[in-house]
C-alpha cells in the first residue's frame, strides 16, 4: 500500500457546529490507462512512456468530504485510496485531513458548549431583566436574567450549544 498523506484544513466555528459538505480538488493517482498499472509496455517490456515506469498518473478529482456536526480540532477525518502512490498493482495510501476549528470573535467553545459574554448594568443584576443574546446561527433570543444574579454566573440557552455527532444541539 502507498504511503498515508495528512492534509490540515481550517473550518469556522459554525461549521464545526452545523456541519458541512466541503468539495475538494485533489490530484489522485490512479492506473495508467496505456499499461495498465504494469509500468511497462507489451512491446519489448520497455519503461511505459505515460507513466514513465510508475504504473500509476495523477488526474484531478472532485472529492466530497462531510464534516460533521460537532466536529473538534485536532480531529481527522479519512478518504480511502486519496494518498500517496502504491506503484504498479498497489493499492493507494490514505489521504487524512486534520481539521482544526478557527477561533470565533463571540463565542468560545467548551466540549460541547458555546459561551459568551454580555455585560448588564447593576441596575438590571439587582432587578432582573431580559436581554437579546445572538446565537451562533445569527438568531436574536430574549434570555431572562433572574433579579440578585452574581457577577460571572452562567445562564444556559439549552439547543443552542453544539450538536452531539448525529444528534441535536446541546
Amino acid at each position: 500500500k502507498g504511503h498515508d498523506l495528512l492534509m490540515r484544513m481550517q473550518i469556522p466555528l459554525e461549521e464545526a457546529v452545523f456541519g458541512i459538505q466541503k468539495e475538494l480538488n485533489l490530484l489522485f493517482f490512479e492506473d495508467c490507462p496505456e499499461c495498465k498499472g504494469t509500468g511497462r509496455t507489451m512491446l519489448f517490456f520497455k519503461k511505459c512512456p505515460k507513466c514513465n515506469g510508475k504504473g500509476k498518473i495523477r488526474i484531478p478529482r472532485k472529492v466530497s468530504l462531510n464534516i460533521p456536526a460537532g466536529i473538534e480540532t485536532g480531529t481527522e477525518l479519512r478518504l480511502k485510496g486519496f494518498g500517496d502512490a502504491g506503484g504498479a498493482k498497489v493499492p493507494n495510501g490514505d489521504l487524512y485531513i486534520k481539521v482544526y476549528v478557527d477561533p470565533h470573535p463571540l463565542f468560545d467553545r467548551d466540549g460541547k458548549n458555546l459561551v459568551t459574554q454580555y455585560e448588564i448594568s447593576p441596575v438590571q443584576a439587582i432587578l432582573g431583566c431580559e436581554i437579546p443574546v445572538r446565537t451562533v446561527d445569527e438568531k436574536l433570543i430574549s434570555v431572562k436574567v433572574p433579579a440578585g444574579i452574581n457577577y460571572g454566573v452562567k445562564l444556559r440557552i439549552p439547543g443552542e450549544g453544539i450538536r452531539a455527532k448525529g444528534g441535536d444541539r446541546k
